[in-house]
This record gives structure tokens, sequence and C-alpha cells, in this order.
């Protein structure tokens, strides 16, 4: 009997390992997303192959990490924050960034800024 169980242990281990590495071979989201759901994808996966050729509806898409996570052939994604549904529509429509990314606090602060002034002219015009 603990024969089975030392096996099957062995087995889950190696069916967790094959998930973390296709896991690693997946796309990263373009966003950091607080809360996002890239952890889940080697429980995931499992049950989206079960399911076969079926449309994916996410409601709350965020980072996007589920969608990237299970490569879906046909899906349709929601998020209740508009600014990020616009950023995935530009992605789609093949958005390129002409300055350079960095990491640095005042650039961001400034960004956010210039983002924060864009909304208040948008909502208050």
């Amino acid at each position: 009997m603990k024969r089975n169980v030392c096996y099957s242990f062995d087995s889950h281990m190696r069916q967790q390992r094959k998930a973390e590495v296709a896991e690693a071979s997946l796309p990263r989201p373009p966003l950091k997303w607080a809360g996002g759901k890239r952890w889940q994808i080697p429980i995931l996966i499992g049950f989206w192959q079960q399911a076969g050729n079926v449309r994916m509806v996410e409601p709350f898409c965020g980072g996007l990490a589920v969608t990237l996570g299970l490569m879906p052939q046909r899906a349709m994604l929601n998020d209740i924050n508009p600014h990020v549904i616009n950023f995935y529509n530009w992605l789609k429509r093949g958005l390129s960034i002409s300055f350079k990314m960095v990491n640095d606090e005042s650039k961001y602060y400034e960004a956010r800024d210039q983002f924060n002034q864009l909304l208040r002219g948008h909502w208050a015009g």
C-alpha cells in the first residue's frame, strides 16, 4: 500500500514539474496586476484541457495571466477598468512604445501625473 502512495506522490510531483516548465515558457502578462492569478495556471490548465474547444469568458481579465496561461483559441475578455481594456485594444492594434522604458521612481510619478491630468480633462469636458 505504501508503494502506491509513493508512486502517486511521485506521479503528482512529475505532473507539477511539467506544469511549472510549461508555465515558464508562457508569455508573461504585459501588466503587473495586484491579485494576479498566474499562480493558478498549473491548477486550471488540467480543467481547461478537459473542457475541449470552448470559448473562454474572463469577466476580470486584469493583467491577462489566466488568458495567456491557457492560450484559448476563442475568448471574451472583460474588465471594469476601461483604461486596461483600452490598453489591450492598443496592444491588439500593434502598440509601439516610442520612449525608453526605465524603472525610475520619478519617471513613474511623472507619467502617473500626466495620465491623471488626461483623465481629469476627459471627465471634465
